[in-house]
C-alpha cells in the first residue's frame, strides 16, 4: 500500500512542468527603499502640555474590572441552591 502511494506521488511530481520565460521577459527585483524614521517623534505629547507619563485617576479606574460578587468555581456548590456542583447545574 505504501509502495503504491509512493508511486502515485512520484508520478504526479514527474508530470509537473516548470514554466520557462524568455530572458527579455525576466526583470530584476527592485531594492526596497528604507524609511527615514529620524524625523518622527517617539513619544506622545499631551494636548494640554501635561507630562505623558502620568496617568489620570479616571483612566486607572477604567482599567480595573468591577466584581460585584465572588466568582463561583467549577467544583463549588451551585448558588441556585440545588445542591449540585456548579459544573453540572448552571455551568453546563
Amino acid at each position: 500500500m505504501i509502495d503504491a502511494t509512493n508511486k502515485k506521488a512520484l508520478a504526479v511530481l514527474m508530470r509537473g512542468q516548470v514554466p520557462l520565460r524568455e530572458p527579455e521577459q525576466v526583470r530584476e527585483a527592485k531594492v526596497e527603499q528604507k524609511l527615514d524614521l529620524s524625523k518622527y517623534k517617539t513619544q506622545k505629547e499631551d494636548v494640554n502640555g501635561a507630562d505623558p507619563t502620568k496617568q489620570d485617576t479616571r483612566e486607572q479606574q477604567r482599567l480595573e474590572p468591577i466584581r460585584v460578587e465572588k466568582k463561583v468555581g467549577r467544583n463549588d456548590q451551585c448558588p441556585c441552591g440545588s445542591g449540585k456542583k456548579y459544573k453540572n447545574c448552571h455551568g453546563a
